[in-house]
């Protein structure tokens, strides 16, 4: 079906259910069926090895993680720039900003930055006219591709058959400064659902433990122990089980009171650190609550800044190099993204700290 034309590979590319995987859109997981978590089938897992890789859709269930994706995916909204030296180049190869697929160049960066965040690698296909330019470039989804032992690209054409990409200039392979958090951040993912778990529990029922103590010689049987656990769990559940009443002989007593909630918040942050230093994110954004001094117009420049040079430079210059190639432009020159609306802090009415 001429599968290495640049057409049908597009077609293939965005075309729902293809080669039995039907993951089209960029927000859909893109795991392949190797990296299949347990968890993810049949629930929740008591002996789950924490070093296995995790899967996307449950990465995606930790709110720190979504925001620290959420703040990373601002570089789809930078434009790609060809230049000369430090100049920009008078007329800009199109593809950078236009295509002739269903997929619009913006949703290709997400898409791609998705690859490279989740599985730490990504692939675009490529269009080129008859002197070797390229024309256009769509991404090609996940687990739909593989890199095979020699280094060949291999496309997944039907369930359980790869076929080697034969001509390399019809595709872009980018690989990233790290693997991706799926494999390197698995314990750091499963550490944070299980704190999410333990707060959803403590929210649950937000008084602590109690010991039921009952203060005189009376043996109750198993049935009687477990009604009594019935009726106080619903009663603490009820809206109105902030006070309640004990037998004459039955003493409540709390357990583990005493720090459980500072434990918490202090595991809640530090599980917020861990994603933003695997996301490659400053911290600072990725705080629950914003101080005042945040909201000052140096503090916000500086905030900005930091994200640029620390954090968004960082995942760019996978796009950046890989474009720059001579497989992909001419000699001497080389594709970026422009920050440069980043570097100035917009205008809200409030102007910069003065002295008197």
């Amino acid at each position: 079906m001429g599968l290495f034309n640049f057409k049908a590979l597009a077609e293939f590319a965005t075309a729902p259910n293809a080669a039995n995987t039907g993951y089209v859109s960029p927000f859909s997981p893109t795991d392949s069926l190797s990296q299949a978590i347990v968890g993810d089938i049949f629930g929740y897992q008591t002996d789950v090895d924490y070093d296995a890789p995790i899967s996307r859709a449950e990465a995606m269930t930790i709110p720190s993680l979504i925001r620290a994706r959420g703040i990373l995916m601002i570089i789809a909204s930078q434009p790609l720039i060809a230049y000369k030296g430090s100049e920009r180049l008078a007329r800009q190869p199109g593809w950078l900003n236009r295509t002739d697929t269903s997929v619009s160049p913006q949703a290709r960066i997400v898409a791609t930055m998705d690859d490279l965040i989740f599985h730490g690698e990504s692939l675009w296909v490529v269009a080129r006219n008859s002197s070797g330019a390229i024309t256009d470039a769509v991404r090609m989804p996940f687990e739909k591709w593989r890199v095979a032992v020699d280094g060949t690209i291999e496309v997944n054409v039907a369930e359980g058959k790869w076929q080697p990409v034969t001509d390399p200039k019809s595709v872009i392979h980018f690989q990233g400064f790290q693997e991706g958090v799926c494999t390197i951040g698995a314990p750091a993912l499963r550490a944070a659902r299980d704190i999410q778990r333990s707060v959803a529990a403590r929210a649950k029922s937000p008084v602590p433990l109690l010991d039921l103590h009952i203060t005189d010689d009376v043996e109750l049987t198993s049935d009687e122990k477990a009604l009594m656990r019935r009726e106080w769990n619903a009663a603490l559940r009820d809206p109105d089980g902030s006070v309640a009443t004990t037998p004459h002989n039955v003493e409540a007593k709390p357990l583990g009171a005493e720090g459980t909630n500072d434990f918490l918040t202090a595991a809640r942050n530090g599980s917020r650190l861990d994603i933003a230093n695997l996301m490659q994110v400053p911290a600072s954004l990725l705080e629950g609550s914003t101080s005042t001094a945040s909201l000052t117009y140096s503090t916000s420049e500086g905030k900005r800044s930091e994200l640029k040079d620390y954090g968004l430079q960082l995942w760019a210059n996978t796009f950046n190099s890989r474009l720059s190639l001579d497989d992909i432009t001419a000699s001497g020159t080389r594709i970026a993204f422009d920050f440069s609306d980043l570097s100035e802090v917009p205008d809200d009415g409030v102007s910069a700290p003065t002295e008197d």
